[in-house]
């Protein structure tokens, strides 16, 4: 008996199905999996502003089994105000993963990256929204250069902002 059993999951149901067509003494057949997208992480959701997060886009089918097809150049972009890449363009290593390191600086916004190949193949990360760094700065906001006599108030109250070495409010 000669049956062909065609397998499209990259999983540990390759195994279960793989015994039963050996049980059949049927010819397996593993078809690969098509690339459908990109699923796109960060290795932080809210990191420090300044910091850089390394984002990674795993190759992928729709039903999200993973494709490992290596040298498939994805470049990158961003939502936001701001932020900035290692790298305009990083390629998939063998195990179909492109890697970046991105650098969010205004905290509070919320950044999403997208990768995109040139198969129009993509796939775009949740929200990464930065918190303002540690006090970098104390920045005069109002009332500076006046003066007045000793006793008496000025004419405008100063005030200061602190920040962050982005400009971010602490």
């Amino acid at each position: 008996m000669s049956n062909i059993i065609r397998v499209y999951l990259m999983t540990k149901q390759n195994f279960i199905l793989l015994v039963i067509a050996l049980i059949l003494s049927a010819v397996l057949l593993v078809v690969p999996v098509a690339a459908d997208m990109y699923v796109v992480t960060s290795s932080s959701y809210s990191p420090v502003t300044g910091a850089g997060v390394t984002i990674s886009a795993q190759l992928s089918s729709d039903t999200g089994v993973a494709n490992t097809t290596g040298g498939n150049v994805v470049t990158w972009s961003n939502t936001g105000t701001g932020g900035s890449f290692s790298l305009a363009s990083s390629s998939t290593n063998s195990n179909g993963i492109a890697t970046v390191i991105f650098t969010p600086t205004v905290a509070g916004t919320a950044y999403t990256v997208t990768g995109t190949d040139a198969g129009a193949t993509t796939g775009t990360s949740g929200a990464i929204t930065p918190v303002a760094g540690p006090v970098n700065q104390i920045v005069m906001n109002a009332g500076n250069g006046q003066s007045a006599t000793v006793g008496t108030a000025v004419a405008i109250s100063p005030k200061v902002l602190v920040q962050d070495a982005y400009n971010n409010p602490r």
